[in-house]
């Protein structure tokens, strides 16, 4: 199908009148396409179609043509005289045949010549100049608005990829942080159980001088008790290995993000 003959369906459709959209690759070529279906052959004699720019987008009418533009045509006598019955619904051809008119007319100068057939009569009356401008004007307006659309998502794309490597950075930077403070905190915790282990020595040391009895024997149960404490604190008795990163939350990136928000660009 056509591009005439599916227009013609969707006004048949639509009751002779729709509205496209602006948006679209081919909705700045509408005007010119119309243009084009105006000529063709698939458009019936007895209608006309109309665009021009609205409010909603592109409209397009299919309206019935002017009675100004029918004409009754008169038998024409001689041997060309045409057997056309008369009639309102008779279209004038591109070229009509003219009856000669008895009028006798002054030379030429160079000044004036004979009006080509095509100018009395167009072969498709083009709208007026002033609709003309009022479209082309919208159509700028139009081009405008969309580059500046195109402007401002290009703008909020590139943002949010600025933001985007920010996040990333911030991610980085919470997973290094996140690793030192866990390291400082092994070292924490093998002084104190260092400690804790020379504490024990020295205790063993002084058991061993005590005599036989009840209170040594709760002074070895108790010592027994810490040595094992001690052992289990030193994080140099346990696998060494990477520690595993929590997923950070929103407040975990913000010391690490500057004038960004964790929440979105």
């Amino acid at each position: 199908m056509t591009f005439t003959e599916q227009l013609l369906q969707e006004l048949a459709d639509a009751g002779g009148r729709i509205v496209k959209t602006t948006t679209g690759r081919d909705s700045m070529n509408r005007p010119s396409r119309i243009a084009a279906a105006r000529r063709s052959i698939k458009l019936p004699k007895t209608k006309e179609l109309h665009g021009g720019w609205c409010r909603d987008g592109y409209e397009i009418m299919l309206v019935d043509t002017p009675a100004w533009r029918f004409a009754v045509l008169a038998p024409v006598p001689g041997p060309s005289r045409l057997t056309r019955p008369h009639s309102v619904e008779a279209l004038l051809d591109q070229n009509p045949p003219l009856r000669p008119h008895p009028v006798r007319t002054p030379p030429l100068g160079p000044e004036r010549r004979p009006a080509a057939p095509g100018e009395r009569m167009g072969r498709h009356p083009r709208p007026p100049l002033e609709e003309q401008l009022a479209e082309i004007t919208q159509e700028v307006t139009l081009r405008g608005e969309a580059a500046e659309r195109q402007e401002e998502l290009e703008a909020a794309r590139q943002k949010r990829l600025r933001w985007q490597a920010a996040m990333e950075k911030a991610r980085v930077q919470y997973a290094e942080t996140y690793r030192v403070r866990h390291f400082e905190a092994q070292e924490a915790a093998w002084r104190h159980a260092t400690r804790l282990t020379e504490y024990v020595t020295a205790a063993r040391t002084r058991i061993e001088t005590m005599p036989p009895g009840r209170t040594r024997t709760e002074a070895e149960a108790w010592i027994n008790w810490a040595e094992a404490t001690a052992e289990r604190l030193d994080p140099l008795n346990t696998p060494l290995r990477m520690p595993i990163i929590p997923e950070p939350q929103a407040n975990d990136l913000k010391p690490f993000l500057g004038h960004w928000n964790p929440y979105g660009p």
